[in-house]
């Protein structure tokens, strides 16, 4: 569907090809975030190159980290690269480690004055749009970008954002449905993005960094997912029982001081199941159980002495047997069936050597396999000799395992 785009190049070059691309990628994570979704698509480079430029513990080394003159920023993560001092490939520990990330561990402004200014024109050309609040269209896609929940990357202070504008219905829109003139179902949002310019965000600079008591910061841990590992919501919870002991103790009463002993409670078991589910302990294997046997021996009864040194007393009259009930046990499982020959030049007896009759050089599908008898059931269970296992003859146990450990059986080799 994107080809016929590309049959006027000097068409191409005014359509928006990074929204539409932003638009592919953003409904991909909306996808994904689905437990059931065990996959997706779309543009990941640029998803990977967002993470490396903004977090520091999962970033590799570059050697030149300054700007191409003649490519995009993101090309200059394609030179070599060091891994040795971050974590990869091994989810827990990235989990945890983004679960105690620090404010200096993020690069809050990863798009510099210095660093716009060494890139190509072509990479700034649509600068005015970045921070615009607009629909991103791609065929049926709608993604919405909001800049105003991201402003701290562009320098400006960030205030509480209003609710997100992307809607639920907007997900169900497919391209399985039967209206095909997106121009004409997404005229709305078509109509917003063509006038840009007058969704713009303003603000005010970032004088200084967020405390943990502010405005906002409140309202982050209020609203936000603030871990997304076990060790890292403990620990995180028993920082914050600290810092909340540690201003109701600035105010000494009665109820300040029955606060804190129910918080410092609270801190003791984060602790205890902290260390219980996030600790792994060896393997811890169980004993062997003690095995008894259930049938009785004749004349012997369940609690029989141990052996005497003293003879036996001689007796007038043979002891009395007892008669025990026998139980009545169910057919095994495994009833070994009649002998049956698989073809006449192999064909079950008992145990003894037994002369081979020479294998015709082409058989015919009826003397491959042809039972003994039309009463006995088609598989072997008795004696055969083989000439692929040593010795004249070979129990049938011995020949069925050795048959079952090869990927194919050629019945004309007996």
């Amino acid at each position: 569907m994107f080809l016929p785009l590309l049959e006027d190049l000097r068409e191409a070059a005014t359509y928006s090809w990074g929204g539409a691309c932003l638009a592919f990628l953003y409904r991909e994570l909306c996808r994904v975030a689905v437990t059931e979704t065990k996959e997706i698509s779309g543009p990941l480079f640029i998803l990977q190159i967002w993470a490396w430029e903004r977090f520091k513990i999962i970033s590799p080394s570059i050697r030149d980290p300054s700007a191409p003159h003649d490519a995009p920023l993101g090309a200059r993560w394609s030179r070599a690269r060091q891994i040795t001092e971050v974590t990869t490939h091994v989810l827990p520990q990235i989990r945890y480690n983004l679960d105690r990330m620090r404010p200096e561990d993020i690069t809050w402004e990863p798009y510099s004055e210095e660093l716009l200014d060494e890139l190509p024109d072509m990479c700034i050309q649509g600068r005015p749009s970045w921070k615009t609040v607009v629909p991103l269209i791609c065929f049926h896609i709608i993604e919405w970008h909001q800049p105003d929940r991201v402003m701290r990357q562009f320098g400006l202070a960030q205030p509480i954002p209003a609710p997100p504008m992307q809607t639920d219905e907007l997900h169900d829109i497919t391209l399985r449905l039967s209206e095909s003139n997106w121009a004409h179902h997404h005229a709305t949002y078509i109509h917003r993005w063509n006038r840009r310019e007058q969704y713009i965000v303003q603000g005010q600079q970032m004088g200084q960094p967020l405390h943990h008591h502010s405005e906002y910061m409140e309202w982050y841990r209020r609203a936000g997912r603030r871990w997304i590992s076990i060790s890292g919501a403990a620990i995180g919870c028993v920082e914050d029982a600290i810092e909340d002991c540690l201003i109701k103790l600035q105010n000494p009463s009665t109820q300040n001081v029955a606060e804190v002993k129910r918080t410092l409670r609270k801190m003791m078991i984060a602790l205890e199941q902290e260390s219980r589910l996030c600790q792994m302990p060896p393997p811890q294997s169980a004993p062997q159980a003690a095995t008894f046997n259930d049938e009785l021996e004749e004349d012997q009864p369940i609690n029989q002495p141990g052996p005497s040194r003293r003879p036996a007393r001689r007796q007038s009259r043979p002891p009395r047997r007892r008669q025990h009930q026998m139980r009545q046990s169910s057919p095994p499982d495994d009833v070994m069936p009649p002998p049956v020959a698989f073809h006449p030049f192999c064909m079950a007896s008992a145990p003894g050597p037994i002369p081979l009759a020479p294998a015709p050089s082409h058989p015919s599908p009826s003397t491959v396999f042809q039972p003994y008898s039309e009463t006995i059931p088609p598989h072997y269970t008795g004696w055969m000799p083989t000439p692929s296992i040593p010795g004249p003859s070979t129990p049938w146990m011995t020949y069925h395992s050795h048959v079952q450990s090869r990927s194919t059986f050629d019945f004309t080799e007996s």
